[in-house]
């Protein structure tokens, strides 16, 4: 892997690609169920990706089970026929668990906004190396992301992202959509009935 974390390696890109695919419903987007697994879910504001605590926030998702690297692959626009030919790496980056703090956002926030994922990407996904947690991150659309995870978080775990109860949800997404509300009441039902919302233990 490349010392930036960018995957430049067609191999090292597939084999991503198929690890991602083998948690994640391919094509499916939000408020549709887009998890293969059975997971507990969480959901949090797609803002705080681009804030200095997220890297922290994967540091401590990837302690919890142990993890010695984080992924992330865009979803859209095509990792693969969006990134290579006009960036000279794919769409896709692999964290070393001791070097994310200091990689993140330089590797996510371009400064010169070039392939930078946070801008380009309309949909991203973050897993961990033990498949066992994974995020869907939806900015084009709903400004969310959706949080899955084997076992149920303890809110001592968790200090860098809020996660949303159901009525924090419902105002948030009845605001992104406040000109149709008709479209945010759709969404709500189709996500809770797809989702049941876990709460952090104490």
């Amino acid at each position: 892997m490349a010392e930036t974390c960018y995957v430049t390696d067609h191999k090292d890109f597939l084999n991503l690609r198929v690890e991602c695919e083998s948690i994640i419903l391919k094509g499916e987007r939000l408020p549709k169920m887009v998890f293969r697994s059975e997971f507990h879910f969480y959901v949090f504001e797609r803002g705080y990706v681009t804030l200095d605590g997220f890297p922290k926030f994967l540091l401590q998702m990837s302690n919890i089970y142990s993890d010695d690297a984080v992924n992330y692959i865009t979803l859209d626009p095509d990792p693969e026929a969006s990134y290579y030919d006009q960036f000279g790496f794919f769409g896709a980056a692999t964290f070393d668990k001791r070097d994310i703090l200091s990689k993140y956002r330089e590797m996510m926030l371009r400064p010169d906004k070039r392939g930078s994922f946070c801008v380009v990407s309309n949909v991203g996904f973050f897993w961990g190396q033990s498949l066992n947690w994974a995020i869907f991150c939806d900015r084009v659309s709903w400004e969310l992301c959706v949080l899955g995870c084997r076992h149920k978080l303890l809110e001592s775990q968790i200090e860098d992202v809020r996660f949303l109860a159901p009525n924090e949800l419902k105002t948030f997404i009845t605001g992104q959509y406040h000109w149709k509300p008709e479209t945010a009441l759709a969404f709500l039902q189709e996500f809770a009935n797809n989702y049941l919302l876990t709460p952090c233990g104490n």
